[in-house]
């Protein structure tokens, strides 16, 4: 048996969790949101720049792949009327997709449209 020492754990450490653990990235999201709840101008610096916040995520121990996109949303966007936000995939280059394979690139709303 080998004596773990500092230098391993900080190499786990730096190495981060996978964006695809769900368990790894909700810790993150949860410390995020403390991180917002006691300074409230890192949810401002969140919602102007995607790269900043997939940097949080980075920060709280995730490896955040570079073709992945973080995006916070106002507070109340979820109270809005008409669904507030959407999240919603670019058609792929080529062929034309038919509405129907459009229709799957909607990818979240708040209501069932």
């Amino acid at each position: 048996m080998t004596k773990k020492t500092n230098k391993d754990k900080s190499k786990r450490k730096a190495a981060g969790s996978d964006w695809g653990d769900i368990k790894a990235k909700q810790d993150a999201f949860l410390k995020i949101m403390h991180d917002i709840i006691r300074d409230p101008s890192l949810g401002e610096k969140y919602l102007r720049s995607d790269d900043d916040a997939a940097q949080a995520f980075r920060d709280a121990g995730m490896n955040v792949p570079p073709d992945v996109k973080v995006v916070f949303v106002p507070a109340g966007d979820t109270d809005k009327q008409k669904g507030g936000a959407a999240v919603i995939e670019l058609p792929p280059k080529g062929s034309p997709p038919s509405d129907e394979q459009l229709q799957e690139l909607f990818l979240c709303t708040y209501s069932i449209w």
